[in-house]
């Protein structure tokens, strides 16, 4: 493997437009040769894939009663809702091969700490196998550009699985577009799966499975928007 220079952030911030601002300069201002990896926590909110109609997605109406937010991100995939106990991630790369397989694995690896044994599926998602049923904690999308590009997704810790279940409920199915739907799925708290996970933690494990992955020793740094 190439020399390659690393850096990790962390997010000071848990407003979602910031964090995806902060993440889109992080990807337009990356070298050839560096790989960041990026994390943050958002204020609870709906995030949706670059493609998708909000109409056909989410419960437009119980989001405004309850403050919250509504986002677009640039990349495909289908919509989520973030709150302060869903961790986000972000590898950024400074070419057009997102390394997909090589950034799961890395989450992988760092789940065996707390002897979680999960896969990923064919659908860009991190599962668990119970009997009769898979169940996702994670789901993940891309975006390419010219020199660079990044493959982010969340991490279910201990969000509010009711509320999720709640927002990303559309209340007009009558609504036709050529928007791309959302495919729903069975979604598991990784806290269901190990009581001594945190976000935290989890972190930490994450990027010491970078570092190792990358034969680095990068410290993590707080990012800050302005």
């Amino acid at each position: 493997m190439d020399f390659i220079k690393t850096k990790i952030f962390l997010s000071t911030s848990n407003d979602i437009y910031e964090n995806l601002a902060i993440e889109n300069e992080l990807l337009l201002n990356i070298n050839s040769d560096e790989k960041y990896l990026f994390f943050y926590v958002n204020n609870p909110c709906v995030v949706l894939g670059r493609f998708q109609n909000p109409f056909e997605e989410c419960d437009l109406i119980k989001m405004q009663e309850n403050f919250v937010k509504l986002a677009r991100r640039q990349s495909g995939g289908g919509t989520v809702y973030h709150d302060r106990n869903n961790l986000n991630y972000s590898f950024i790369h400074g070419t057009r091969d997102h390394f997909k397989d090589v950034n799961h694995q890395i989450i992988l690896r760092a789940l065996t700490s707390y002897d979680i044994k999960a896969s990923a599926s064919g659908r860009s998602d991190l599962i668990v196998q119970t009997p009769g049923l898979d169940k996702k904690f994670s789901g993940s999308a891309f975006k390419q550009k010219k020199d660079s590009s990044f493959h982010h997704g969340t991490l279910l810790v201990n969000s509010n699985l009711v509320k999720l279940n709640s927002y990303l409920l559309p209340i007009n199915s009558k609504v036709k577009s050529k928007s791309i739907k959302s495919n729903r799925s069975t979604v598991v708290n990784l806290t269901e799966l190990s009581e001594s996970l945190t976000i935290d933690g989890l972190i930490h494990e994450i990027s010491k499975e970078f570092n190792n992955y990358y034969k680095t020793k990068t410290e993590i740094l707080n990012i800050h928007s302005y």
